[in-house]
């Protein structure tokens, strides 16, 4: 995902959905001061995904944020993103997930969210 221009940095980690198995992928990104992440910028993360990685590797879900928390040794915080899930009522920055009737990134509402919580959507 740091391939693409637009992308700083990105933080991967697993996130539980409940009624399932394992944890699903999700991907926060940091990006790039002065960009803005539109449609096109977000489909091109999808491509470049399914480009580069095998289906069981692409992230389920995208958080994008504007810094990454760091340690005191710049190592990159992934207790708070696990905890806070990727739940759009908790998370106040941008969520997308991955639809899979698609294969694109598409905005995750709150119907969408409890689509995938109550076992309606697959991920």
């Amino acid at each position: 995902m740091n391939a693409a221009d637009f992308i700083l940095d990105t933080n991967v980690f697993g996130v539980e959905i409940p009624g399932c198995e394992g944890k699903a992928g999700m991907a926060a990104i940091n990006i790039k001061d002065n960009e803005d992440l539109d449609g096109s910028k977000i489909s091109e993360l999808g491509h470049l995904c399914r480009e580069k990685l095998p289906g069981y590797a692409r992230p389920r879900f995208l958080r994008v944020q504007q810094q990454m928390s760091l340690t005191s040794t710049f190592k990159q915080q992934k207790t708070d993103l696990v905890k806070d899930g990727f739940n759009p009522s908790t998370v106040r920055e941008p969520l997308y997930y991955l639809d899979r009737s698609t294969d694109e990134y598409k905005p995750l509402a709150d119907e969408i969210y409890q689509e995938i919580i109550n076992g309606q959507l697959a991920m």
